[in-house]
Parts: structure tokens; sequence; C-alpha cells
């Protein structure tokens, strides 16, 4: 099978394009800037022909299009996200395209897949034909005028005599009587102005209107739910800690809940700390390291899992954090966060 990626808008942040199949367009596809990428030293990759075969990524923790023998480049794949930050050289696929992002990536990516199982895969990756834009020179007045307007265009109709000027009028007269003050006519800031204090409650009040509907108005966490279970390991030589962390995660609203990205945080009384979820393949190996890690663990959550409305699932993530076993003890709290696809507020889940 012939992927023909065909980079249509390039902005300082991604490539987005095209992808056809054989010669019929498939869906939408995002790279990485060329210059500019989210993370430095990751453009997109070099226009050109590859071959692709469907292997597991130990990353993402599924089979999805890895393309190969790119020059000084590796791990470069096609699967499911939406902005620059989603790519590091890969390629995100999408039903929909916005500003600098692809939408419904899951529904493209089931698509694409379902067309590309057992198939020889050839990509060509072609870059945009330059526009080559070239604005006219400025010309003096001499050069773009018609030498036509350079003579006098003859008389066609005889010279009208000369008017005789109009008698000038005198100066009137100031009319007798009261004269009108401008002032008390239109008034004075000072009349017509309402009083300081009813001026500074008007916009006492209005102030406290819009507190409010901030309040109403903003975003608040697609889900909810509890850190239920922590259970922590020192790691030897190391002053750091692997913990495992239990939890239960509700989705109560309508709109399904994709599971973008998942980290913790940890708050002692000396600093704050932060650490991304390991791979999901990897938890066979922590439980082999650190036993104790197993105690009340049970499936983890990895990213592009997701909620439907109403459903709850308890799930466990595996972190370190740069504290010894006591530092970890004597924490203030740690907490689980989840960020969705398309949704500002994350979900903490705090213990």
């Amino acid at each position: 099978m012939k992927v023909d990626i065909y980079r249509k808008v390039e902005t300082s942040e991604s490539i987005t394009g095209e992808f056809w199949l054989d010669g019929v367009k498939q869906c939408y596809c995002l790279e990485p800037s060329r210059l500019t990428p989210f993370y430095p030293g990751h453009p997109c990759i070099q226009a050109g022909t590859y071959r692709v075969v469907l292997t597991m990524s130990p990353h993402l923790g599924y089979v999805c299009p890895e393309v190969l023998n790119v020059p000084g480049r590796t791990a470069i794949r096609w699967h499911i996200g939406n902005s620059p930050r989603d790519v590091l050289g890969c390629s995100v696929v999408g039903t929909a395209l916005g500003e600098n992002l692809v939408l419904n990536s899951r529904l493209a990516f089931d698509a694409l897949m379902a067309k590309l199982e057992g198939q020889d895969i050839i990509a060509e990756y072609h870059d945009p034909s330059p526009q080559v834009l070239s604005p006219m020179p400025l010309q003096s007045r001499s050069e773009v005028e018609s030498p036509v307007r350079q003579n006098s265009m003859p008389d066609q109709t005889p010279v009208p005599p000369p008017t005789p000027p109009a008698p000038q009028a005198e100066p009137p007269t100031a009319p007798a009587g009261p004269t009108i003050n401008i002032g008390d006519e239109f008034g004075t800031a000072k009349r017509n102005l309402p009083p300081a204090k009813i001026v500074l409650i008007a916009i006492a009040a209005l102030l406290v209107v819009v507190a409010i509907a901030y309040v109403i108005k903003r975003p608040q966490p697609q889900g909810a739910g509890s850190l239920d279970n922590v259970v922590p390991a020192d790691i030897p030589d190391q002053s750091s800690t692997r913990v495992a962390l239990t939890f239960t995660l509700t989705k109560p609203r309508e709109k399904i809940f994709y599971v973008h990205d998942i980290h913790a945080t940890l708050k002692t009384t000396e600093a704050e700390s932060s650490s991304e979820a390991v791979s999901a393949v990897d938890f066979d190996r922590y439980f082999q390291a650190f036993p104790t890690l197993k105690n009340g663990s049970l499936q983890p959550l990895v990213p592009e899992d997701k909620l439907q409305p109403g459903q709850e699932v308890k799930r466990t993530v595996i972190v370190a954090f740069p504290v010894d076993l006591q530092a970890f003890y004597k924490r203030q709290s740690v907490s689980v966060v989840i960020q969705p696809y398309d949704q500002q507020v994350p979900v903490t889940l705090t213990r």
C-alpha cells in the first residue's frame, strides 16, 4: 500500500496536512514544526520515501505504524494525539483540523489501522511547493505617467470672461440683549454627574456581579474520585522513593473522558515535586524490583484510556519522587493528576 502525506499548512508550532491511501484521502495529520518544535531538537522528519511497519510502542503501550530508516531519527510513529505537545517528530491523525490541532484522533487512528493491517506499506512525505512572490518595484512618477498627460490638452471651449469680484459683506454686529453662557447651556461635570458615593457603589456592585459570573462560568474538572491507597518503596542509594498510587476515578458528566497525561505531585515541608507516571508495560519489572508496590495495586491507567459518562474505574499508577523514604512519610500531601484531552482543568485526587 502506498501512503502519501501531503504537508499543507506550516506554522511556527506545527505542520498540518493530509493522509492519502492508494490515491484516496483518508484523514488529516499533524507534525511538529520544522524550525521551532514544541520539544527542541525534535522537528518534523525530512520529506522522502520510507518503509512503514506495524509494531508495539513501548512508550504508548499499543501497536501503531513505525516509520523506518529515518536519517538520524528513531521511533517515528503515526499515533493518537491532538497538538504539537503530543509529537516528537511523529505524526498524529484526526478526522478534522483546527489551528495547530487535529480532532477525533482515536476515531481516525482506528480507521487508519483497519486499512493498514496486513499491508506492505510505503510512505512518501511531500513538502508543499514554495510560492514565489515577486512584488512589483516602486517606480518614479515620471515612469508611470502617460505621455498624453505630459502635454497640455488643447482648448475646446472659449475662455469665459473673468467674473467680477463679489461685494464684501460687512461684519455682523453683536445683537443687543443678554449673552448666553455656554457652560450654563450644556452643563458641567460638577452639575451633571451623580455624587461620587453613588458612582463607587455602582462600580462595587458591578465587580461583585463579574466575580460571581466568573465563579459560575470558570472551567470545572470533568471527573472526580479519591486516592485510596499509597504504597512507597525506598530506591537504594538514590535518595528517592518509588510509589504505587491506587485511586478511584468517576466520570459524572455527559462527555466521554479521554486520558491524555498522568502524573503525580508531592508536597513536603521543604519543596514540591512532580513525577510522570511510568509506562504500563513496565509494571511487572517494578513489581519484581519492589515487591511491596504490588500491595493493593490494580490495573494501570494509561494515556488514551477513556471513560464513558457515569463510569467509575479503580486504577493504579507508579511514580518516583526525589526524596528519601523518611521525607516521604513526613509529606504534607501526595496527589494523582489526570489531564484529559481538550480540557483545561485536570482531575486532581489528593491524600
